[in-house]
């Protein structure tokens, strides 16, 4: 490390923003880590290699003003593997004594997701690199890109970490935020005499995309701000055979649709194609606007209408028949109105009869055409979180998970679970065990139940444990001699097995080993391992008393 130190700092020096002069005592190590594995490392995802670019000011590239690339103050496939967090290396930048002390720091990874070794599963650094600087977005490529902005120090050596977080792969934050811990927050750090280590960017607690339904989201001022879905990204969910994932209405949350079946589409309207999920009327086609209309008075044909394609009827225009739709395509309705080629019934898409003429009674207008889905069925529903179940509350807009209490209850085990709603999402909360204390007094004694949780305080001289075949006691011992009770067979009154908290850790049924901490965690307990069947079925997740 020594060596590479010595060789980055050369770099730095020479390149960055013609930093003339380098003054030892004020500098800033730039210490790059990553959870993800290093590049010789077995488990993915991994890193494949990074590249370090620092100026005054970084300019990316946007659609239609691409960016010069500029040269690479550091490039190595160097990583030592550590438990947990592993170091890619240093590098030291040094000012040049002008009045501006600001320094950005750009740190891209090029990374392999998966076993699969191609453009869609793994990257160079150098690869991600350009797709940041020429305007080509990043989103859903196998990059991290991880900025910061700062200022030196005279004659303080600063040290400011940089993790590249697995939760940033393919997250693209735009030109002026970067994507800390699975956020895309400010890059501005800030940095103090009394400690060389500069503080991480300001960010939320939770990744946010992940608390909101909608999967697409902002953290502004520590808090988690959802925003609408989209398609792109809701076409990703995981949904069950045979089915697509899709924004729902109102935009607030992805949801898993019946796939378009072709041949269907056909069927269900004149020239209909599908669209993922949808069977899209077309506007105007000879197929649905061409012959007679008007009883025979006019002639039906797709015109230009106020830069919009339309179905129009060319001729007398009767109110009545022309209103209702009758010389219109399916889901469209008419006006009587006058073009520059005469007096006409002018067709255009409605959502209450885009629903109507759907088969399934599901439609919309979508960019001025109809377009019809399926109804939503559980058999088409993707797999849901533990303790939430798979729902179509609205037969029209999909499936969507749902927090349930029989399955909330099932995953935290013994002390039980609550839906909880909070921010328009719900979400499973594991009960808290309750404590109390006493100056005196004797300890509750259990019953011969076959299900009981003791949380009584045990403050007296003695102070007797009770007797269940499944228990947890979670009893706190506050006095000369109280005894927190747990025990099996039948009632007694002898003392039970004393002292402090005593707790069972719940197994709750987990089918993805990915689950298996944050109900560890609910349950009170700590994440000790997990191990996959191979041929599916529930995990058998390990959780260990903290």
């Amino acid at each position: 490390m020594r060596a590479v130190r010595k060789s980055a700092s050369v770099i730095a020096c020479s390149v960055v923003v013609g930093f003339l002069s380098c003054r030892e005592p004020t500098q800033i190590t730039v210490r790059v880590t990553t959870d993800a594995d290093c590049p010789e490392g077995a488990q993915r995802p991994r890193v494949n290699d990074i590249v370090i670019v620092t100026a005054r000011k970084i300019e990316l590239g946007t659609k239609g003003n691409p960016q010069p690339v500029p040269v690479a103050n550091a490039v190595t496939k160097q990583c030592a593997a550590e438990d947990g967090t592993n170091t890619i290396g240093t590098l030291v930048l040094l000012p040049d004594g002008g009045d501006d002390q600001s320094v950005e720091v750009m740190v891209v990874a090029g990374v392999q997701r998966d076993e699969t070794d191609d453009g869609e599963h793994s990257m160079s650094a150098s690869q991600c690199a350009d797709l940041a600087f020429t305007g080509d977005s990043v989103e859903g490529q196998p990059c991290i890109v991880a900025r910061r902005r700062l200022t030196f120090i005279d004659h303080e050596s600063l040290v400011m970490p940089v993790e590249l977080d697995r939760r940033c792969i393919g997250e693209d934050c735009g030109s002026d935020l970067t994507c800390f811990e699975g956020n895309c927050v400010s890059p501005d750090v800030v940095c103090s005499p009394d400690d060389p280590e500069c503080d991480p960017p300001e960010g939320c607690v939770d990744e946010c995309e992940l608390s909101c339904t909608s999967g697409n989201a902002t953290c502004q001022d520590n808090t988690c701000v959802c925003l609408e879905c989209k398609d792109e990204e809701c076409a990703g969910a995981d949904c069950g055979l045979g089915s697509v994932g899709a924004c729902n209405e109102d935009k607030t949350a992805c949801t898993c649709l019946a796939a378009c079946d072709p041949a269907a589409c056909a069927t269900e309207c004149e020239g209909g194609t599908c669209e993922g999920a949808d069977c899209v009327c077309p506007i105007c086609s000879d197929a649905n606007c061409s012959g007679p209309c008007n009883g025979g008075a006019g002639t039906s044909q797709c015109a230009d209408v106020e830069g919009q394609l339309s179905c129009v009827c060319i001729g007398a225009c009767d109110e009545a028949s022309c209103t209702a739709g009758e010389d219109c395509p399916d889901g469209q309705l008419g006006e009587c109105t006058t073009i520059p080629r005469g007096e006409a019934c002018v067709c255009s898409c409605d959502d209450d009869e885009c629903a109507a003429d759907c088969s399934t009674g599901c439609g919309a207008c979508e960019d001025g055409a109809c377009s019809c889905t399926a109804q939503c069925s559980l058999d088409t529903c993707g797999p849901c979180p533990a303790g939430k179940v798979a729902t179509c509350a609205d037969p029209c807009g999909g499936c969507s998970c749902s927090c349930d209490e029989t399955a909330c209850d099932q995953l935290c085990g013994p002390i039980g679970g609550t839906c909880v709603t909070s921010g328009g999402a719900d979400s499973c909360e594991c009960n808290n065990p309750t404590t109390s204390t006493g100056m005196a007094g004797n300890g509750g004694n259990g019953g011969s139940t076959s299900s009981i949780i003791s949380t009584s305080s045990n403050g007296g001289m003695a102070g007797q444990g009770g007797t269940t075949s499944s228990i947890i006691s979670t009893s706190s011992n506050g006095g000369m001699a109280g005894q927190g009770g747990i025990g099996s067979g039948p009632a007694s009154s002898s003392s039970g097995i004393g002292g402090g908290l005593q707790m069972q850790c719940a197994l709750p049924l987990i089918t993805d080993c990915a689950d298996c901490p944050a109900a560890c965690a609910q349950s009170f307990c700590q994440f000790a391992g997990c191990t996959q069947p191979p041929a599916g079925g529930f995990v058998n997740c390990q959780c260990s008393l903290p």
